[in-house]
């Protein structure tokens, strides 16, 4: 009999500071299936946990992605936001074709305005708060499809959006197109931004 073994990702996280805390952040994160500690190696990090006293504050690229705290009381806060982070990135990082060509889908975000469609260009886009946004997905080709519409939040909490299905939204003959923030009766209102605590 054949075994199959699945293995997640294991994320490098970095950990900036000194003292005690660094410590037991290290013997936590080498505990989890799904991070571990940089090594002088690895080119990308998921996250930089930057150390000072009890504190803890966890950033990206462009600084810190939640309040600062402290690690005594929220170690397992910090385990858990880590690998919420780790698993939007192996979303964001899903590649090659799964079965699905690029001519059978089209997909387009676009804005509200007043309850008709504003599409946004594919790459450099942005919206504000007081934006609603509406995603289309349209099936073009032959096969009947499934999709799975996912929101992956700053902080790396992962939200699926056709929660309304959760076997998938079905694309086929009688139903070619989904389109996210259109009620029942045809209107266009969106769905509202929202930005975590």
């Amino acid at each position: 009999a054949a075994h199959v073994r699945r293995s997640a990702a294991r994320w490098a996280v970095a950990i900036e500071g000194y003292g005690s805390a660094c410590d037991v952040l290290q013997l936590a994160i080498a505990a989890t299936p799904t991070l571990r500690s940089c090594r002088p190696d690895d080119g990308a990090r998921l996250a930089t946990v930057r150390v000072a006293g009890d504190t803890v504050t966890i950033e990206d690229s462009r600084g810190a992605l939640s309040p600062s705290v402290s690690l005594s009381a929220g170690l397992d806060r910090v385990l858990t936001q880590l690998a919420s982070l780790g698993v939007a990135q192996g979303i964001r990082e899903l590649e090659g074709d799964h079965g699905i060509a690029a001519s059978e889908v089209v997909i387009e975000l676009g804005i509200v305005q007043g309850g008709r469609p504003a599409p946004l260009a594919d790459h450099g886009s942005v919206f504000s708060l007081q934006d609603c946004y509406y995603l289309n997905i349209v099936r073009v080709g032959h096969r009947t499809l499934f999709a799975h519409v996912l929101s992956l939040s700053v902080n790396g909490k992962v939200t699926l959006l056709t929660q309304f299905n959760h076997n998938g939204v079905v694309l086929d003959h009688v139903a070619p197109s989904v389109m996210l923030g259109q009620r029942a009766d045809g209107a266009l209102l969106g769905v509202g931004v929202r930005w975590p605590e």
